[in-house]
C-alpha cells in the first residue's frame, strides 16, 4: 500500500482531545488553535514521511505508530514533547531526536533499528522500548546505563534477547531500573547480576568516573574561558610563547649552545607576575559588577518610587475632577428663580473650595 503525506486535514483528524463528550469533542477538534494541541495521533494512517508539524507550541504527546515511517525527521523542533511512539515502521536508525530533551516516553518498538545511538541527549528518558529491532550485539546494551532516570526498559524481541546471559546482563549494566521487558526485576537478580559481572562493572565505573571528572574540569575550563573573556583576559597566558613563536630570530638564538639558559627562569617570573596581575583584573572586574548591579538597584528603585508618585498624582487628579464634576453639575440644579448675583456667588464659592483642595 502507497504511503501517504501529512496534510492539514489529517492533522485535523489527528488532534485528540479528551474529557468532552463525542460531539463537542468533534467541534474541539476542528476549530482549536494549533499551539494549543497537547496530543496528536497518527495512528494506522499509512504515512511515509513526517513533515509540517509546525505550530504545536504545547505538544507533548505525538503518536505515529503503525505507519510506513522509515526515517525519523522534521521533528527537533517539537521540544515539548514528553511521549513519542514511533513503534510499527521501518526506521533504520535512531536520529533526529537530540532536541527532544523533555522526552520520557519513547517506543520504538518493531523497527529496523541495528545500532544504539542518538538518544545521549534525552537524560530525562523513564521509559524506553525497542523491542523487535535487530540489535544483535549484547555488549551494547552498556549505552542503557548513562538514562539514570529509566525504569522500563524493552529489548524483547532483538537477537540479544535470545542470549542465555541476556536478561542478567542488561539488569547488571543498568543503574535504577525496575522493568525489563515489562517484567519486574527483584531484589535477589539485581544482586545476582552484579555479582556475576562485578569485574566488568568495576572496569565500567572507574572508567565513568574518569569521564565525570573529564566533564567537571571541561566545565571548570569553559567557566574559566568565560570569566577571561568578560573580564578582557583572552590571550594573557599565552602570550609569551606567543611572542617567542613571532619573533624571527628566537629559532637561530635557541641553537646557539648557553644563550637561552635563563629563559626557563624568565619563564617562571612571568608566569608569577601573570598570574598577580590575572587575580588583580578578575578582581577589579568583580568589583566592577558589584558596582553595576548596585546601580541597576539604585535605578529600579528610584523609577518605582517614581512611578509610584505619578500614580499618587493621578489619583490625586482623579479625585480633584470628581469635584469639579461635582460642583458643576450643582450649578445646573439651582432655581431658576435665583438672582444672577447669588448664582454668581455660588459659583465663586465652588472655584474657592476647589482651589482650596488643590
Amino acid at each position: 500500500m502507497e504511503g501517504k503525506a501529512i496534510t492539514t486535514e489529517i492533522i485535523r483528524g489527528a488532534v485528540k482531545v479528551e474529557g468532552l463528550v463525542a460531539e463537542v469533542c468533534e467541534e474541539r477538534k476542528r476549530t482549536i488553535p494549533l499551539q494549543l494541541v497537547t496530543c496528536l495521533e497518527f495512528s494506522f494512517r499509512s504515512i511515509k514521511q513526517i513533515d509540517f508539524l509546525v505550530g504545536f507550541e504545547c505538544l507533548t504527546r505525538l503518536l505515529l505508530d503503525n505507519n510506513h515511517l522509515t526515517k525519523i525527521e522534521n521533528i527537533a523542533h517539537l521540544t515539548t514533547l514528553k511521549e513519542l511512539d514511533l513503534s510499527f515502521n521501518s526506521i533504520e536508525r535512531i536520529e533526529g531526536l537530540e532536541t527532544l530533551t523533555n522526552l520520557t516516553d519513547l517506543s520504538l518498538f518493531n523497527n529496523k533499528i541495528t545500532k544504539l545511538e542518538g538518544l545521549e541527549t534525552l537524560e530525562d528518558l523513564v521509559c524506553l522500548s525497542l523491542g523487535n529491532n535487530f540489535i544483535s550485539e549484547l555488549e551494547d546494551v552498556a549505552y542503557f546505563r548513562q538514562f539514570r532516570k529509566l525504569r522500563l526498559l524493552v529489548l524483547s524481541g532483538n537477537p540479544i534477547s535470545k542470549d542465555p546471559e541476556y536478561r542478567l546482563f542488561v539488569i547488571a549494566f543498568m543503574r535504577n531500573m525496575l522493568y525489563l521487558d515489562h517484567k519486574l526485576c527483584f531484589k535477589h537478580q539485581i544482586d545476582q547480576a552484579k555479582d556475576e559481572y562485578q569485574d566488568e562493572l568495576q572496569e565500567l565505573k572507574e572508567k565513568e568516573l574518569q569521564e565525570e571528572e573529564d566533564i567537571k574540569n571541561r566545565l571548570a575550563k569553559r567557566a574559566e574561558t568565560e570569566l577571561y573573556e568578560k573580564a578582557n583576559l583572552v590571550g594573557v597566558d599565552g602570550l609569551l610563547d606567543k611572542m617567542l613563536k613571532d619573533d624571527p630570530e628566537h629559532a637561530r638564538l635557541s641553537e646557539v649552545p648557553t644563550l637561552l639558559e635563563g629563559l626557563d627562569e624568565f619563564r617562571e617570573k612571568h608566569q608569577s607576575s601573570t598570574a598577580e596581575l590575572k587575580s588583580l583584573i578578575i578582581e577589579l572586574y568583580y568589583k566592577e559588577q558589584a558596582e553595576i548591579k548596585l546601580w541597576q538597584s539604585a535605578m529600579t528603585e528610584d523609577v518605582n518610587q517614581k512611578d509610584e508618585d505619578s500614580r499618587a498624582l493621578v489619583n490625586k487628579f482623579d479625585e480633584l475632577k470628581k469635584k469639579v464634576n461635582g460642583a458643576a453639575q450643582s450649578l445646573l440644579f439651582l432655581p431658576e428663580s435665583l438672582p444672577f448675583h447669588v448664582v454668581v456667588r455660588v459659583w465663586l464659592l465652588c472655584r474657592k473650595t476647589i482651589y482650596v483642595t488643590i
